[in-house]
């Protein structure tokens, strides 16, 4: 996993998991809906130098792909609640 990866404000860390495709898959929580964490990731990933892809994006769950020097990772996220989002990157 990317040390300079962003996190949300809030964030709570729910699990890391290695992957047997060499990636890591790594689980938490913040607080807020979807679509205002989608606008922060997006944010600050271009502030962080990664390169964000063309995800699919809805009220309740949207998918976000992104790459930095070759090396790519996917940011799921889903709402837990209304106030409440859950993330997995998976890099």
């Amino acid at each position: 996993m990317p040390a300079d990866l962003p996190l949300p404000p809030g964030a709570r860390l729910s699990s890391v998991h290695p992957l047997a495709s060499g990636f890591t898959l790594v689980a938490f929580v913040s607080p807020g809906s979807v679509h205002d964490n989608l606008l922060f990731a997006i944010a600050a990933l271009r502030r962080a130098q990664y390169t964000v892809g063309r995800g699919i994006v809805g009220a309740s769950e949207s998918r976000l792909p992104f790459t930095k020097q070759g090396s790519p990772g996917v940011l799921r996220l889903t709402a837990k609640d209304a106030c409440t989002t859950s993330w997995q990157i998976e890099a």
